[in-house]
């Protein structure tokens, strides 16, 4: 019985012993790497050396941004979140000692907490300190705390998620047998408590949450002194050595649209597969990080973002050991010639004009609107602007207040994002396409006496068509269906080409004198789907991939089961409008400027590209060209048509037209409503109509309408916005488009101004600026023998 026993014994304790050698090999064999970076966490500190950023240089190779040394203000987050031990140890840290402490008969418990809320009330200080020396207020810097605080809970959700699918198998996997729950701590089979407990073990600290986050970037030398002295009395404060983005005076002002920004990390960049492949542990974002942000910045991300370096800190050592150093991210340049850039953003601010009706030169100031340049051969960007404009360097402080500017909208990148009817400029894109494909052959006249006659679907019977369909260069004195002048006798009467009798206009006459009834009879001819398929065959109606942010524009609707024949009247009546860059059709200054590019290259669309040499090929695709089809004899009728548009007897954009160089271009009026702003209260909230206000009703702000100016009478706005016509309330957007020299194509460009008016005067005058600038700056060349 006695021998029973003593097995017995002797058998539970060799169990036991058995676990204990099992519990131990997991210890020591298969977890040794984990207990032993724990044991080296605990006496050594990680520090994470970032990278400084590349370089964004001008085509030049000017730094036109670049990282400057400076001292941000960073708190550690467990002084953000109050985090209860870490205000403990800080509260330890300023305790008596125990001498002085028994003198006072106080218990320690009491002191503790006494403590514990004197660090609290310190960290409440630390932060109206803050937005006291930063000149933020108190509720921009809880908001940052805030933010900071959701960055890393979505971090440590998003560990405890990885690592919480690795204990239970998850993720399409069988569940784990018993022993692997048991090597990893989950003990249950049930699968509700296993869930419970994997969660549970799954729970764990990520770095973010011992770090020190960014509160107020960039401060101050006089802020940093200050800071310095309170650092005692400021838990978690340290003022860390970094560096912040810096842009050129000239290029902040000047290419601040281009440029883009750099903004803090969001969750989503952090949950990206990409920053979550294990082999970019050096490149990660963490929350702490910058990213690029639209603009120059966001198009080179890739190449500008360094190899982040790694600082070692162990106890007992004064100096930090550096263990990985960072690696700089590379430079970036960009296509844009600054100095070109800045020459034609001064004509926005002050341009000569010449008044052809008055036969008087005139100076006006402040346009809103773009314009364009793009290299013919290479289709980079030259330059690139947009007016009003804002110091890019001051956006941080002021960016509340560009934010809040509706009259002017500085922010707005017009460029890209400005979408507009392109008037009449469309008509070189109808007439190429209606003469390639046959629909109106480049040498077929066709009449105009000042309205738009064409054939009823039905009857087959000519019908004259009143309302707007009419051309504004006739001089019709009435809309009247009985008058019917000779088509075009101003400037000079029409003399009929290629065997068409007077006033029968040809593509390249009607491209000159701008006829609106031409081009309105040929959209007829092509249906609406056939001028729909025109303007997206040159890149409108979508994004030209650039790598900014743009506007896509828009293109007529088309009903599948209405084309051709069968379209109805409402559809025959949007391709008239659409024919002329009316109605539904709206692009942006870059489309047209790549549509004069794509005339110059004889029918050949290319990517506008906004990087330059090697920078250009690490981020663009090299298949961004494709051939239009557009038959030569079709180029060569819309070609000829653009050189007469600036240096015929009858074209439309002579401002532009030089005795050392022919230049091609078209002209382009698009009608505008009046100049409106939402009405905004005292503290800038808009302010919606009272009877829109309501269950069921959608809110509609109440508007502020902008009288222009006309003569000698000054608009409402700081800016140019006048009206024309006898009374001066017309009013429509200027365009010109074109490219130079027209026999050796170089440069392509487009001129856009808001409430411009005739796209010949003010747009053609600013695009004369932009020919002019590019010669200074070496992209033309003038031919020294050529006559008038």
């Amino acid at each position: 019985m006695f021998e029973r026993r003593l097995k017995i014994f002797l058998m539970v304790i060799l169990m036991m012993a058995f676990v204990i050698v099992l519990r131990a090999a997991q210890v020591q064999l298969l977890q040794s790497e984990q207990w032993k970076t724990k044991a080296e966490a605990g006496r050594v500190r990680d520090t994470l050396v970032d990278a400084p950023r590349g370089r964004i240089l001008d085509r030049h190779g000017r730094p036109i941004a670049y990282d400057a040394p400076c001292i941000d203000a960073a708190v550690d987050f467990r002084a953000i979140s109050l985090e209860p031990k870490w205000l403990e140890q800080q509260a330890k840290l300023r305790l008596p000692s125990k001498t002085e402490a028994a003198a006072t008969g106080i218990p320690k418990k009491q002191l503790l907490d006494e403590a514990v809320e004197e660090v609290k009330a310190d960290i409440q200080r630390m932060w109206q300190m803050l937005a006291e020396k930063s000149g933020k207020s108190l509720e921009e810097i809880t908001e940052t705390r805030e933010e900071i605080s959701r960055r890393v809970a979505l971090l440590q959700r998003n560990a405890w998620y990885r690592r919480y699918a690795k204990i239970t198998g998850t993720e399409g996997k069988a569940p784990s047998p018993w022993y692997e729950r048991w090597l990893v701590d989950v003990k249950t089979s049930d699968p509700e408590r296993q869930h419970e407990e994997a969660l549970d073990a799954a729970k764990l600290t990520v770095g973010e949450q011992t770090m020190a986050h960014v509160i107020v970037p960039e401060i101050s030398t006089e802020m940093e002194n200050v800071l310095r002295k309170k650092l005692p009395r400021c838990p978690g404060l340290e003022l860390r050595q970094s560096t912040h983005r810096k842009y050129d005076d000239k290029a902040a002002v000047a290419a601040c649209h281009l440029m883009g920004r750099l903004s803090s990390v969001e969750p989503k960049d952090l949950t990206t597969p990409e920053n979550l492949k294990p082999e970019n542990e050096r490149r990660k974002y963490i929350t702490r990080d910058f990213i690029g942000r639209a603009g120059l910045e966001g198009l080179g991300e890739g190449v500008l973002r360094g190899l982040r370096g790694q600082m070692s800190v162990r106890d007992g050592d004064k100096k930090p050991v550096l263990e990985l150093a960072s690696i700089s991210g590379k430079d970036v340049t960009s296509s844009i010639d600054i100095d070109l850039q800045a020459d034609i953003l001064e004509n926005f601010k002050t341009l000569r004009t010449w008044n052809g009706r008055e036969a008087r030169e005139e100076i006006i100031h402040e346009l809103h609107g773009a314009a364009v340049i793009i290299d013919v051969q290479s289709s980079e960007v030259l330059a690139m602007a947009s007016y009003p404009t804002f110091d890019l360097n001051q956006l941080a402080a002021e960016g509340g207040k560009l934010i809040a500017d509706d009259i002017n909208s500085p922010l707005l990148n017009r460029a890209t994002l400005a979408q507009h009817e392109p008037g009449s400029t469309a008509k070189t894109m109808i007439g190429a396409v209606a003469a390639t494909s046959g629909a109106q052959p480049y040498d077929q006249g066709i009449e105009c006496t000042g309205y738009l006659i064409i054939p009823d679907r039905r009857t087959g019977k000519l019908r004259r068509i009143a309302g707007t369909n009419r051309c504004w260069t006739v001089g019709v004195v009435a809309n009247r269906l009985d008058i019917s002048p000779a088509h075009h006798l101003f400037p000079r009467p029409h003399v009929g080409r290629y065997g068409n009798l007077d006033g029968h206009l040809v593509l390249a006459d009607a491209l000159e004198r701008s006829c609106n009834i031409y081009f309105q009879t040929v959209a007829d001819k092509l249906h609406l789907d056939g001028v729909h398929d025109a303007f997206w065959r040159f890149g409108l109606g979508r994004p030209t991939g650039i790598g900014i942010p743009e506007a896509s524009g828009r293109l007529p609707e088309i009903h599948p089961d209405a084309v051709g024949l069968r379209e109805s009247d409402g559809d025959r009546h949007k391709s008239w409008l659409a024919g002329i860059g009316q109605g539904q059709v709206l692009a942006t200054p870059l489309q047209m400027a790549n549509v004069a590019a794509t005339f110059a290259r004889n029918g050949v669309w290319m990517q506008p590209r906004l990087l330059h040499g090697e920078s250009a090929t690490k981020v663009y695709d090299s298949k961004t060209t494709r051939n239009l089809n557009i038959s030569q004899i079709a180029l060569q009728a819309t070609k000829e048509g653009m050189i007469a548009v600036v240096n015929g007897s009858a074209g439309t954009g002579k401002e532009a037209a030089r005795k050392d160089m022919i230049v091609a271009a078209k002209t382009g009026s698009a009608q505008a409503s009046k100049f409106s702003v939402p009405l905004r209260d005292e503290v800038g909230q808009i302010i919606y109509d009272p009877q829109t206000i309501g269950p069921g009703l959608k809110k509609k702000p109440l508007y502020r309408v902008f009288t222009p100016g006309f003569k000698d009478r000054p608009s409402e706005l700081p800016w140019f916005y006048q009206g024309v016509g006898a009374n001066g309330e017309h009013l429509a957007h200027a365009w010109y488009i074109g490219y130079a020299p027209a026999d050796n194509p170089k440069i392509a460009f487009c001129a856009f101004v808001e409430y411009g008016g005739s796209g010949g005067q003010v747009a053609g005058a600013l695009a004369r600026e932009m020919i002019e600038a590019s010669v200074k700056r070496g992209y033309l060349k003038p031919s020294q023998g050529l006559t008038e």
